[in-house]
């Protein structure tokens, strides 16, 4: 018992098992930590020009925060479906047409020239197969991070409305139980 009594006694150890209880939960969740990263950024981010904004509107009129709030994530939102619908079909296009483009390469189409049989010869010789496998699974690792961004972007938005709650839960550990935790989660957050 007494070495759990000198245990508590030492800051310095307090501190480290604390450092070791937050690595051990970061390792824990190492899976969803892009998530909750990218959750993070957005809402930092958000949060910033949500701010930003409403101090300088603030000087000619009052506008409630969350309407601001919603405005921006509006904005956020239409900017992406705009980049999208703009850019995809486009993309996919450019890669219909290199891949039409290979498919039928002849020799007599090309300048008869030693480089550019010499690439031809190589062209014709790569495995496409391998090279459409890293390509479908390029695509399915972006449309991950696009379900990654999505899921954020929600989680950063519900984030950011209630924050003041958040913000009066957190302050409500000071006084509880496990206020020894919060203190030294606050010390290192300085």
């Amino acid at each position: 018992m007494n070495v759990f009594k000198r245990f508590y006694a030492n800051i310095t150890t307090r501190r480290f098992f604390i450092l070791a209880i937050i690595g051990l939960l970061l390792y824990s969740v190492r899976g969803m930590l892009n998530l909750v990263l990218l959750t993070f950024l957005i809402a930092f981010v958000m949060n910033s020009f949500q701010t930003l904004l409403s101090k300088r509107i603030g000087k000619f009129m009052k506008v409630n925060s969350k309407v601001i709030i919603v405005i921006l994530y509006l904005a956020l939102i239409a900017a992406i479906v705009l980049v999208l619908a703009k850019y995809l079909p486009k993309v996919l296009e450019q890669i219909k047409q290199l891949t039409i483009f290979l498919t039928h390469l002849k020799s007599e189409d090309l300048p008869q020239n030693k480089i550019t049989l010499y690439l031809y010869d190589m062209l014709r010789d790569l495995n496409y197969q391998s090279y459409i496998k890293r390509g479908i699974d390029y695509v399915l690792k972006v449309s991950n991070w696009g379900a990654t961004f999505v899921v954020s972007t929600i989680l950063s938005f519900v984030f950011i409305l209630e924050k003041n709650r958040v913000v009066s839960f957190t302050s409500r550990m000071r006084g509880s139980r496990i206020a020894w935790f919060y203190i030294k989660l606050e010390y290192f957050s300085r």
